[in-house]
């Protein structure tokens, strides 16, 4: 993903925010899913049974919620939303690309 887009922050504010970073199934500390193949039900059927039986592990984010998730995703928030009308949404500017920097290529 190259950016993401924040929405309902309006209801979010009406509740504390938590971050889940990782889940706990049967004693163990699962912090991270990997892809399967393509069109694999089996493994999707037991990826299901095992996330039915996780408790997620929640911490108090450390500042701004948008900066909360740039920080745990890697990847920067472009665009905050918070009601149903274009006035209530914020495209977050991309920062200035440096002189240096050489031009994007297509992709063939």
């Amino acid at each position: 993903m190259d950016a993401i887009a924040l929405t309902h922050l309006d209801t979010a504010g009406q509740q504390p925010l938590r971050l889940c970073n990782a889940y706990l199934v049967d004693g163990r500390r699962v912090d991270r899913l990997t892809a399967g193949p393509c069109r694999d039900l089996a493994r999707q059927e037991r990826l299901t049974r095992m996330l039915l039986r996780a408790r997620p592990e929640y911490t108090d984010p450390a500042g701004p919620w948008p900066a909360v998730v740039r920080e745990a995703l890697g990847i920067p928030v472009r665009l905050l939303s918070a009601g149903p009308t274009s006035a209530d949404k914020t495209l977050v500017s991309r920062p200035a690309r440096p002189a240096t920097a050489a031009p994007a290529t297509a992709f063939p």
